[in-house]
């Protein structure tokens, strides 16, 4: 299994596909048809205190860079880092969070 993120969740319902993969609750903020969206089988993952941690880790690491990244970014990351899942995203800029984490991408 592996985490959409919003833009290929939009992307895969508006194509009318079947969504078996999980989304996290930040998803389900920007884009709330997902939960109407007969086609969705995935889960809803809700972000714990440890992911919201790990974000505020995440963001020190990337500042040190001077590449920070807005909140939603870093949440979605880090719920895939503490599920062990791998993040679907059409985001070139998550690439900085794979060079300070064990986030697994793929951009597509």
């Amino acid at each position: 299994m592996a985490i959409l993120d919003t833009d290929v969740a939009v992307e895969m319902a508006r194509r009318g596909r079947a969504i078996v993969d999980n989304v996290t609750e930040v998803t389900v903020a920007e884009y709330p048809a997902i939960l109407r969206y007969r086609l969705f089988r995935g889960k809803v993952y809700l972000a714990r205190r440890v992911d919201w941690r790990l974000a505020v880790e995440l963001q020190s690491k990337l500042i040190r860079l001077g590449r920070p990244k807005k909140l939603q970014e870093l949440l979605v990351a880090a719920i895939a880092i503490n599920r062990g899942e791998r993040l679907l995203s059409r985001n070139k800029g998550l690439a900085d969070i794979v060079k300070v984490a064990g986030l697994k991408l793929t951009v597509i």
